[in-house]
């Protein structure tokens, strides 16, 4: 028996544990560390994905904010990252995420 989702049917599923995740989080650009400029989703100083404003090709997730979603789905981390991926294109469509990491 083949149990393997298909792209379109984990993104069904994964919608809505990434709409608890992201909600309440705006795109904002912001500096860290007092030397660095993030372009990202944030809440007040929180930064949940983003990119270095001098990389804007590389996207990182916080691994504490999105750390049970792999292991809820069963994911390895390529699929989970391109799922996020997927997400973030599809709803927020003036982004044009190729990576995250």
């Amino acid at each position: 028996m083949n149990n393997k989702l298909t792209e379109e049917q984990l993104d069904n599923i994964i919608k809505y544990y990434f709409d608890m995740r992201f909600k309440g989080y705006v795109l904002d650009t912001k500096m860290i560390d007092g030397v660095n400029m993030w372009f990202g989703f944030w809440k007040d100083d929180d930064n949940i994905l983003g990119y270095p404003v001098s990389d804007n090709d590389t996207w990182y997730y916080s691994g504490p904010h999105f750390r049970d979603g792999k292991s809820l789905f069963s994911l390895e981390s390529k699929q989970y990252q391109e799922a996020m991926r997927r997400y973030v294109n599809k709803n927020y469509p003036n982004l044009d995420v190729k990576k995250i990491y």
